[in-house]
């Protein structure tokens, strides 16, 4: 209860701050404007548009400093409430199933991570690699959830910065403190996995794309950092690659055909570069062929795809109510048909129309993919790729809003999200609570007895906690047995 009156007056002071304090400032001016669109020739501008000499202008200029400072002082605090959640949780949860694997692969050479990743693990190497590197600091369960924790922040300070950029309308720092307490953002902080770091080369993705490509006359340094970012993303999560695809059709959608044309070429040069994988990307293919289950029906898997976008954009955890999420959707869509028949053209703006198709592009691929992979082998953590996409089109929706129930509808996310993470996190445990498990078998164990774990997968997780007198016997079983 202590921490539900916490919530509720965080929300209503956030609520407050930003009703008392007037329309949002972050208007897409000549200084909000992203580098190769705002006009560097002041002095061919008159009088009245000279900051020097317009005592008007330069006081104007002076508040909207003090609004940026402001600002970034919040998604400061916001960034410090994801690490006040999420550290401690990394350091006390235990691991699981997945997590034993990833401190296995990265727990020896280099070598061996790059092998593991590839035959063992089925993915692709970067994140394994990059983790064994960071365990030569120390090797602690902790010290590799770090590097998690770290890459989820650094993604809610860079998609702080592109939502400035983009959206004049809501302050940067609702959608930080939505990202902070977020249950799929401090599930991945927690996760020895490479979720978060993928986390953050989408974020990277997205923000350089649009720095780089949206205009002709973009800094060229901006491109060659995507493409890096783009190599990167492809040899850490193959799923990245569809934030690849939909960009371009972001360029194709706003017409920017000579962008399109320098992307493609950037585009080509990634491909090259991850030429050396694709051996082993068809071998892992082939892999997952060989299971019972199929692929789901088309109806199937875009429902899945919808229903996993649901779940960004309004978290519930299993002890709350269903209906009240249905209802709030149903709301929703209510004031988005409001708003397209008042503000339609609005809606369809440059920056609304490139997130559609980001977000539209990302889903079909991933309804694509549940068509092509057994069942089973594309779950809800592997759509990574898609989270900060739906992040944008849910902001780029709530921007389009009215004054007063732009803030309402952000107090609903973060509420919704810091409950739902709350009934995901009490229990302090996750998936097989294997602390608990060996701590109650060294309690009530007797010498000479055989500990049988009877999924084989378990005894791994198991293993690092458990330091009795006994022997751990995982158990295989073989089909048909």
């Amino acid at each position: 209860m202590q921490i539900r009156r916490m919530v509720n007056t965080v929300l209503f002071l956030l609520l407050v701050i930003e009703v008392t304090s007037g329309e949002c400032n972050y208007k897409l001016s000549s200084d909000n404007r992203m580098p190769g669109l705002r006009s560097t020739d002041t002095l061919s501008k008159p009088y009245t548009d000279n900051p020097s000499r317009n005592p008007a202008l330069r006081l104007r200029a002076g508040a909207e400093t003090n609004g940026n400072s402001r600002e970034n002082l919040l998604v400061g605090f916001a960034v410090l409430i994801h690490l006040f959640i999420a550290i401690p949780l990394a350091y006390s949860l235990n691991i699981w199933t997945d997590e034993a694997f990833t401190f296995d692969t990265t727990g020896k050479n280099l070598g061996y991570a790059l092998s593991q990743s590839i035959h063992f693990e089925i993915q692709a190497p970067l994140y394994f690699l990059v983790l064994n590197l960071w365990q030569h600091i120390n090797q602690s369960l902790f010290f590799a959830r770090l590097f998690s924790v770290i890459c989820v922040a650094l993604t809610i300070v860079f998609i702080s910065i592109l939502a400035k950029q983009l959206f004049r309308n809501i302050r940067p720092s609702w959608i930080a403190f939505w990202l902070a307490v977020h249950p799929f953002t401090l599930w991945a902080a927690t996760e020895i996995r490479l979720y978060a770091f993928a986390m953050l080369l989408a974020s990277l993705l997205i923000l350089l794309f649009f720095q780089g490509f949206r205009t002709d006359a973009q800094p060229q340094g901006y491109r060659l950092a995507y493409l890096v970012v783009a190599v990167a993303a492809l040899y850490t999560h193959y799923y990245l690659g569809s934030i690849l695809v939909a960009n371009a059709f972001v360029l194709i959608v706003n017409r920017r055909w000579r962008s399109l044309g320098q992307y493609v070429l950037y585009m080509a040069l990634a491909g090259v570069c991850f030429v050396p994988m694709m051996s082993f990307v068809v071998a892992q293919g082939r892999s997952t062929t060989t299971a019972d289950s199929h692929p789901l029906r088309l109806l199937t898997a875009f429902s899945r795809v919808i229903w996993q976008i649901k779940e960004f954009i309004l978290p519930v955890a299993s002890t709350d109510p269903q209906w009240l999420r249905r209802w709030i959707f149903r709301a929703a869509y209510f004031a988005v048909g409001i708003m397209v028949f008042r503000n339609g053209r609005r809606l369809l703006s440059r920056t609304n129309s490139g997130i559609y198709a980001l977000v539209l592009v990302v889903s079909f691929f991933f309804v694509l993919a549940l068509r092509s992979v057994p069942e089973g082998f594309l779950i809800e953590r592997h759509m990574v790729s898609l989270f900060l996409p739906v992040v944008l089109l849910t902001s780029c929706l709530i921007n389009s809003a009215g004054r007063i129930w732009r803030p309402v509808a952000l107090s609903i996310l973060i509420f919704f999200s810091a409950w739902s993470s709350y009934e995901n996190f009490k229990s302090v445990a996750k998936e097989g609570d294997w602390q608990r498990v060996s701590l109650f078998l060294q309690m009530n164990e007797h010498p000479d007895e055989t500990i049988l774990v009877f999924h084989a997968g378990a005894a791994l997780p198991l293993s690092h906690y458990y330091h009795g007198v006994n022997r751990l016997v995982a158990l295989i079983y073989k089909k048909g047995r």
